[in-house]
């Protein structure tokens, strides 16, 4: 077992470094004032990550509350029909929508959303729908994080929500009260998951190089950036694709260890 862990450590920090040594020429060479502006034109010698950037916090900003809300609402239900047949069923079902690929919610958002946001403005290929495919795409996970964390919950606290018949909002204030580590740590994979995705970006957000005026803008993430360009890159443009990645690698690392730091105070 102390072998199995240590490969995968090893393996974690390959991962993690690979990116950071390949990207260290760039950071030596470029100046801050380049990479951190808002122009991104390679071919031209402008490296700008702002752009990128600000789209995967933006899609982070609309897409993480409105994943969280929706699998909260959803694993409650579970959780009140969790002796109906229906119970075993929706937990099935939700876990086959988990294993399919990014692609195949990408495919169904491109037919589905994407002509629905047109309606109302622009190319369709937008923040908005991008948020929209990513939501469908990480609300089961949200579901079922919560929907087993608060069967954990119940086994203290079921007796008291059935005595006062608690409404949703104090059931949930009470949950995030008993069960903080499980609220943090499934805000933290949410958070990684949105930030990471890459597949269902590429399909809807249009990969405009510019940061939105408004939801129904197209844009482009730190992720969509790397998969986009990678293919053809080659010398500085290559390595900074690298930086691309260092700097996506530091925003997770910065969440996790806030959250960890978090944890510790609970």
């Amino acid at each position: 077992m102390k072998l199995i862990v240590m490969f995968l450590v090893l393996l974690l920090i390959f991962l993690l470094a690979y990116p950071l040594t390949s990207s260290y020429e760039f950071f030596r060479e470029i100046p801050i004032s380049n990479w951190a502006s808002m122009n991104w034109y390679p071919e031209r010698g402008s490296f700008g990550f702002g752009t990128a950037l600000t789209g995967s916090l933006l899609l982070v900003i609309f897409t993480l509350p409105l994943a969280l809300l929706m699998g909260w609402v959803i694993s409650l239900q579970l959780v009140d029909s969790r002796k109906s047949w229906l119970n075993s069923v929706s937990i099935a079902i939700l876990e086959v929508w988990i294993s399919l690929p990014s692609v195949i919610i990408g495919v169904w958002a491109l037919v589905q959303v994407v002509p629905l946001v047109r309606e109302f403005g622009g190319t369709g290929y937008s923040l908005i729908a991008t948020v929209i495919g990513l939501t469908i795409f990480i609300m089961p996970t949200c579901t079922l994080l919560f929907y087993r964390s608060y069967l954990s919950h119940l086994d203290q606290y079921s007796g008291l929500e059935n005595s006062f018949e608690m409404s949703m909002l104090s059931r949930s204030e009470l949950f995030i009260k008993s069960q903080p580590t499980a609220v943090i740590g499934t805000i933290n994979y949410i958070f990684c998951r949105i930030f990471g995705e890459t597949m269902v970006v590429l399909m809807l957000s249009g990969n405009s190089l510019q940061v939105p005026g408004n939801i129904f803008e197209g844009m482009r993430t730190l992720t969509a950036t790397i998969a986009l360009e990678m293919a053809y890159a080659s010398d500085m443009h290559e390595t900074s694709l690298f930086a691309l990645a260092t700097v996506a690698i530091v925003v997770i690392l910065v969440v996790l260890l806030a959250q960890y730091k978090r944890l510790i105070h609970v």
